[in-house]
């Protein structure tokens, strides 16, 4: 190549339209938690919901501490609050394996490894409510 270029992978909205883009794929979350967490705190069944729930926030996205939930073609907007905030994923991930509140991940980004399969998916697009994660 003759010319330089800076290319970046980016999750989430673009807002300086400036740029170049190229989709590479759908980035999906679903909100997840250790069963033991459900079962002393209840399921979540609708996003208003998550107000009573201890949501473990993601602060590398710039949405935080919003999560826009889509089921049906129907999104909403949910502000969560919740007792752990960080910038490192595996922080939150080991909080959630302890049973301490909802993490939202993306689904299929993780290697099958990293998330016990006894983890319940506790809301999802689309979805029914308390069916295992599968990964």
């Amino acid at each position: 190549m003759a010319e330089h270029f800076d290319a970046a992978i980016r999750i989430g909205e673009l807002e300086d339209s400036r740029l170049v883009t190229t989709r590479l794929c759908e980035h999906r979350r679903i909100l997840c938690a250790a069963p033991a967490y459900l079962q002393r705190h209840g399921t979540p069944q609708v996003p208003a919901d998550l107000a009573a729930h201890n949501c473990l926030g993601f602060t590398g996205l710039r949405s935080y501490p919003e999560w826009r939930l889509t089921r049906d073609g129907v999104t909403e907007a949910v502000q969560i609050r919740g007792t752990l905030i960080s910038n490192d994923n595996e922080a939150l991930l080991a909080a959630a394996r302890l049973g301490l509140g909802i993490r939202r991940r993306p689904i299929g980004w993780w290697a099958p490894t990293l998330l016990p399969a006894t983890w319940c998916r506790c809301w999802s697009p689309g979805g029914s409510t308390r069916k295992r994660a599968s990964t």
